[in-house]
């Protein structure tokens, strides 16, 4: 399975989208829009399977997961600040959240903050634009600022 993002306007839709391989072929089978119509000019920045096979998806309205075998919502998060550039649930369960303009927040698995990083606390940036976890469980954050 696969997330492809549609264009509209500026704006993303999320469609899930599965390849059926049969033989010399790929089949396309669409599934269905997984946000609501209200909700379908919803800015989406960003995706995250973690090790449960959830999806988290880094929004312009906070962070939804979303369940991958039945397609929907699970939860939606509002954030301090809800323009969620990145997403990343780590190897030890903790979120991970890089947003536009409000630094990186740290929260434990059910979105409670435990910490927010951001230029009043001497970080660097409080733009975030993407997050990484390597191999050796080492976080790696690219910010906005060329320092």
């Amino acid at each position: 399975m696969y997330i492809e993002l549609t264009g509209c306007l500026g704006h993303i839709q999320v469609i899930f989208k599965k390849f059926i391989d049969c033989g010399q072929c790929v089949l396309i089978e669409r599934i269905r829009q997984i946000f609501a119509e209200d909700k379908s000019r919803t800015d989406v920045r960003s995706f995250h399977e973690d090790k449960q096979g959830n999806i988290w998806v880094g929004t312009s309205e906070g962070v939804y997961l979303i369940d991958c075998d039945s397609k929907t919502i699970k939860a939606h998060y509002n954030l301090e600040n809800n323009l969620a550039r990145c997403v990343l649930k780590d190897s030890e369960d903790q979120v991970w959240v890089g947003f536009f303009g409000g630094g990186l927040g740290l929260y434990n698995p059910q979105l409670q903050s435990i910490q927010l990083f951001n230029v009043l606390s001497k970080f660097p940036s409080n733009t975030i634009n993407a997050l990484y976890e390597d191999s050796r469980k080492r976080l790696w954050v690219r910010s906005e600022e060329r320092r």
